[in-house]
């Protein structure tokens, strides 16, 4: 179960990132392990600036006095170097992510940036009482259900189109209610054929679907409304953006990863 929390928080942050590239989250590759899930993510710099920003924890300033408002990043996850890669974990827990795919000094970079300018909560050996009584507060709500959202993580490739752009965000919009979206996803038949059919699936549920995979006017986007265990709705849309690559991606992916290490 820790495992798939862990993975849970993961998602919800890491889907903030966006993507210049082919690969959903910058993920090109899942491997799951017993305790862990190894992730290879894409030889992108600014993957991997995005990445360090939005999971690492760090500190804030709010009036709300709600701590789950006082804390960027997953609580609790704290980081190592190896010589498999970068190694995700929560202390007093078996669960890991490992990072692979990139020069481990990037994230070190990054961080030591994060350490300087922020109120870094990663830096302590142990989780901050701030950190526990978010963490308290998310598992007693239906924010992060790991039984939606670690599955999904899992198979995240799964959402991905023929484009060069692949992004899959998903959050959560009311109880038990999640939107899902993706920049170009796969043909509708894919999809579902994916999350809700075969041994590998989700086990999710099409309750309605508006398909335009067909269409002559590519800027039609599709929805389904999915049914997933546990009675959570997913709301997804696949907005099918342009699937052609230009110049102007280039010079901003070329202009992203100039600054994943600058000011």
């Amino acid at each position: 179960m820790d495992q798939a929390a862990f993975e849970a928080a993961l998602l919800l942050r890491v889907c903030k990132v966006g993507s210049l590239t082919a690969h959903p989250l910058g993920i090109v590759q899942l491997r799951p392990e017993e305790n862990q899930l190894v992730i290879r993510l894409t030889n992108e710099p600014y993957i991997i600036r995005y990445w360090a920003e939005f999971i690492l924890p760090y500190q804030h300033d709010d009036t709300s006095g709600d701590p789950r408002d006082l804390i960027s990043g997953v609580y609790g996850l704290r980081y190592r170097l190896t010589g498999a890669g970068v190694v995700l974990y929560r202390r007093g827990s078996k669960a890991q992510i490992v990072l692979t795919g990139f020069n481990r000094r990037w994230w070190d970079r990054v961080a030591a940036r994060f350490k300087a300018d922020y109120r870094a909560l990663f830096t302590h050996p142990d989780w901050t009482d701030l950190e526990r009584d978010a963490h308290s507060l998310t598992r007693a709500s239906r924010y992060e259900p790991p039984e939606l959202l670690s599955p999904l993580l899992r198979r995240i490739r799964a959402t991905t189109g023929r484009s060069p752009y692949n992004n899959t965000d998903i959050w959560h919009s009311s109880t038990d209610t999640f939107r899902m979206e993706t920049t170009h996803g796969p043909h509708c038949n894919q999809l579902v054929g994916a999350l809700c059919q075969g041994p590998t699936s989700l086990d999710w549920q099409v309750e309605w679907q508006r398909c335009a995979c067909g269409a002559d006017n590519w800027d039609s986007g599709c929805t389904i409304d999915f049914l997933a265990p546990g009675g959570l709705a997913v709301h997804y849309s696949n907005l099918r953006w342009d699937p052609d690559a230009t110049a102007a991606r280039h010079t901003r992916l070329a202009e992203l990863n100039a600054w994943a290490f600058g000011d």
